[in-house]
């Protein structure tokens, strides 16, 4: 009851376009409690449906590649081989923002997703407020050659568990790029 109170406050005081909400499957209460039932359906959220790949961190690099599909360790391997991309952690600073908020509108108008572009208020709370408390961590596949960034992942932290949030490309990039970045997070 509280929390419905607070989301009606909420939406009747702010001028928002869209209100959506997850459940992280991994958080203790989903963990413990597997009956497929998700609660914010009795607060009238519609259900869309979502998969989860839950991958064991403890695994050595080599076994996590075996784990791939034979596709994606091509790629992975092609683009390692090549040794022409920089695996970077992002900081929380403006400049990195602008950049990740930049992959994110190219990413969602090359997918003709334009409605789906979040605001760049929601990148700068990720960037300058998440980040710092070690809530979530960015990294940016940066080409050597031309100093762009090609690609971005980023990673909510949680209680011993990492989530895949969000990841963005450039329209011009090699094959794979989004793979073999997503993979070097993960390792």
């Amino acid at each position: 009851e509280c929390f419905e109170e607070y989301m009606d406050n909420y939406l009747a005081t702010n001028p928002i376009k869209r209100f959506t909400m997850d459940l992280a499957p991994i958080t203790r209460d989903r963990l413990t409690h597997r009956d497929g039932t998700n609660p914010l359906m009795f607060l009238n959220f519609k259900p869309e449906i979502r998969y989860t790949w839950v991958v064991d961190l403890s695994k050595p690099d080599d076994r996590m590649l075996a784990d791939c599909e034979e596709t994606t360790r091509q790629a992975i391997r092609k683009l390692e081989a090549s040794d022409r991309y920089e695996f970077i952690e992002a900081q929380a600073t403006k400049e990195d923002c602008e950049t990740y908020i930049r992959l994110h509108k190219e990413t969602y108008t090359r997918t003709g997703l334009t409605k789906y572009i979040i605001a760049d208020e929601y990148h700068y709370n990720m960037f300058m407020n998440l980040i710092p408390m070690g809530l979530c961590r960015i990294f940016f596949l940066k080409d050597k050659e031309t100093a762009d960034v090609v690609a971005t992942v980023s990673v909510l932290l949680y209680d011993n568990t990492a989530y895949y949030w969000w990841g963005d490309s450039r329209n011009e990039k090699e094959v794979g790029v989004n793979k073999y970045l997503l993979f070097k997070v993960i390792c």
